[in-house]
């Protein structure tokens, strides 16, 4: 018997799972890989005739940024008007990104869309569904792309124009909100001075007529004068300090909110450009002098020309390239309402200190006025009242008129600088893409399916997989076969099994040490029905027919006759090798020369011992040239393990589709612990693929 490795030679590692067993995966499933993606390319071209059509249309609308003072602003501030504008906020385009989306604005859209002829859709477009068709993209700096997918193209249109025209009508009304509101409470208090003035008038009318006379003194009507001005200044202080008042502390609480530094993208140009535009005017200058001395076709021109178009095209390409830098600067909104809150602060202050001068001036003229007449003093309140309502009414009424011009001057900060036309052709399904995109999908669940089975099926399909599970150094496959009412006339045609059979011999035959070849071979199984009897019959039926002194152990334990062979073995394997005349009566010889059956259907006290057996097989070996025994499953019956020291080879049967890896695993391990070695494994009812 051949030496065997040891246990601690071979150890069973769990097998990885390689780039070669992806490649074996492929190889032994390739059908599914194949198969998958027809499928889903079928699939898609049945689908792809009752899919929607889905039309794009695309509206831009840009996002201007206010300026630091308009030109109305400036005109104002020359005539010594300080016009009170709301606050601009910078919009980005996050922003209104996010207000395109809103409910708000898709309910303006449909309100838009309403008064228009378009067709009629199989049920009413509400405010969720026009959203669901809606996608948003910034493509430049201050660019954004509203873009609508709808099965109608004009509907497709009509919805992105939309959307487009009601988010430029929604933050066009935010902006002149404030400006409105101020401009309806100017016009309220104008009708309640005109009210009053009016009132006044009829006052000292009658004053005038009460007292008799239409003039007051000099001294008296410079007190008054005096008097006049310093409350009409009074006045006009007290309502600019509250106006100041509010103005500080709006600018506070929008300060608070602003942080003094920021992250931001810069968008930069090139700084090429600049280098590049120097170098051009200077070629410039130099083609001008060259066009004083040569003519237009001198070559040396047309060379500068060629240079010149070559920097132009640079310069074009380049400039339309934006370098894009992260850096951390001072927040300019942050920066604008720290200096408006600081000038709002002194402002108030300096005009706290002009109220307080001025209550001591008002004060002292009414010291003055209380030592004049009593009717004097009352027509004097009278016509200082006056004065100061009908001063207070033109400082109304010039805000009021520089809150309507700024009105009707507001600049949008969002404006449509494109409307989308109805498409002529569907963006969607695309056929092609489709098609790509079933193959690929295809592809990798064909590939999923077979890692999937590979992992998750135990049983071996194919001689590769017996020969990775038990490392045997022969492997072959034998298809299921259905005998003639002669197995020896089957084993004696040209059948492909029978050819089978015949190189399984041949194989071991050269798998023995030097010239001796293997002379017992053990076959088995790791259980029962996987076709080893047969096996194992076909095998020394190819030796007896090969001209070798054969003799098949039957270990099955029965006297029914062979169910190949149909023979019955009348004596049972002796229990020593004392009396040879024994074993001699024991083997039977078959129809077939050159091939005997022995049966050890009555020897359970011999196959309990390897040590008894040992002589025995040693006889066997005198007597003829090849043993072959048809052992038991190995996994369920212990007699095989006694017999595989006995054998110089164990062959094992497996049944393709039914004997599981681990199975065979434990067959492995085992024949090493019984100190045997696997030479050859074959599977039995292997599919013919």
């Amino acid at each position: 018997m051949a030496d065997s490795p040891t246990m601690d030679e071979h150890r069973d590692e769990p097998e990885a799972f390689s780039l070669e067993r992806l490649l074996w995966v492929l190889r032994q499933r390739w059908q599914w890989v194949v198969v998958a993606p027809i499928v889903c390319v079928a699939a898609t071209l049945v689908t792809l005739p009752f899919l929607p059509r889905l039309y794009e249309a695309t509206s831009l609308v840009r996002v201007r940024q206010p300026a630091a003072q308009s030109g109305l602003s400036s005109m104002l501030s020359n005539w010594g008007i300080n016009p009170s504008s709301p606050p601009s906020n910078t919009l980005s385009l996050k922003t209104v990104e996010r207000l395109v989306r809103t409910r708000s604005c898709a309910r303006q859209a449909l309100a838009l869309l309403r008064r228009r002829n378009l067709p009629a859709l199989p049920r009413p477009l509400d405010e969720s569904a026009a959203l669901k068709t809606l996608r948003t993209k910034t493509t430049e700096p201050d660019i954004l792309e509203i873009t609508v997918r709808f099965p109608d193209p004009r509907w497709a249109s009509a919805l992105a124009n939309a959307f487009a025209l009601a988010l430029s009508q929604r933050l066009a009304q935010d902006a002149t909100s404030d400006i409105t509101q101020q401009r309806r409470y100017l016009e309220r208090h104008v009708q309640a001075l005109e009210r009053q003035l009016q009132d006044l008038d009829a006052q000292i009318a009658a004053t005038k007529r009460r007292l008799g006379f239409t003039d007051i003194v000099k001294e008296t009507e410079a007190i008054v004068k005096a008097l006049y001005e310093a409350e009409a200044e009074r006045s006009t202080l007290q309502a600019q300090l509250a106006t100041a008042d509010q103005t500080a502390e709006r600018l506070r609480r929008e300060l608070e909110r602003q942080q003094p530094l920021i992250s931001a993208t810069v968008v930069r140009q090139d700084p090429i450009v600049q280098q590049l535009r120097q170098q051009l005017a200077q070629l410039e200058v130099q083609r001008a002098d060259y066009l004083v001395r040569y003519t237009p076709e001198h070559i040396a021109l047309r060379q500068l020309d060629a240079t010149i178009r070559t920097l132009q095209r640079e310069i074009a390409q380049r400039a339309r390239q934006l370098v894009r830098e992260p850096e951390v600067a001072p927040n300019p909104a942050y920066q604008l309402l720290w200096q408006s809150w600081v000038e709002a602060e002194t402002n108030r202050f300096a005009m706290a200190a002009r109220l307080q001068g001025l209550s001591r001036l008002t004060m002292l003229l009414r010291e003055r006025l209380a030592s004049l007449p009593e009717s004097q003093r009352r027509f004097a309140a009278l016509l200082r009242q006056q004065q100061a309502l009908e001063q207070v009414y033109a400082n109304l009424l010039v805000q009021l008129e520089t809150n309507r011009l700024q009105e009707a001057t507001q600049t949008r900060q969002v404006v449509v600088v494109d409307l989308s036309t109805p498409p002529k052709a569907p963006v969607s399904p695309r056929p092609l893409l489709s098609l790509v995109m079933a193959v690929t999908l295809g592809t990798i669940m064909g590939f999923a399916f077979a890692l999937i089975w590979s992992t998750y099926t135990d049983t071996v399909q194919t001689p590769d997989e017996l020969r990775r599970a038990l490392d045997a150094p022969l492997v072959c496959s034998f298809p299921q076969v259905k005998t003639a009412a002669s197995f020896l006339a089957w084993m004696q045609s040209s059948d492909s099994a029978a050819e089978t059979v015949r190189l399984l011999r041949a194989n071991l035959k050269f798998l023995g040490d030097g010239h001796q070849f293997l002379r017992c071979l053990l076959v088995t199984s790791p259980h029962g029905g996987e076709g080893k009897t047969f096996i194992a019959t076909a095998l020394a039926t190819a030796w007896a027919q090969a001209g070798y002194q054969t003799v098949l152990v039957d270990w099955r334990h029965t006297e029914a006759p062979h169910p190949l062979l149909n023979v019955t073995s009348r004596h049972a394997l002796p229990i020593s090798a004392d009396d040879p005349s024994a074993i001699a009566e024991g083997m039977v010889p078959t129809s077939l020369p050159n091939l005997w059956l022995i049966s050890a259907r009555q020897s359970a006290e011999v196959s309990s011992d390897t040590e008894r057996l040992a002589p025995i097989f040693a006889h066997l070996r005198e007597r003829a040239d090849i043993v072959v025994v048809d052992a038991p499953p190995i996994l369920t019956n212990a007699d095989a393990l006694l017999l595989v020291p006995l054998s110089d080879g164990v062959v094992v049967v497996a049944e393709a589709s039914r004997t599981t890896r681990n199975d065979l695993q434990k067959v492995r391990e085992q024949v090493r612990l019984a100190r045997g070695r696997i030479v050859a494994a074959v599977l039995n009812k292997a599919s013919s693929t």
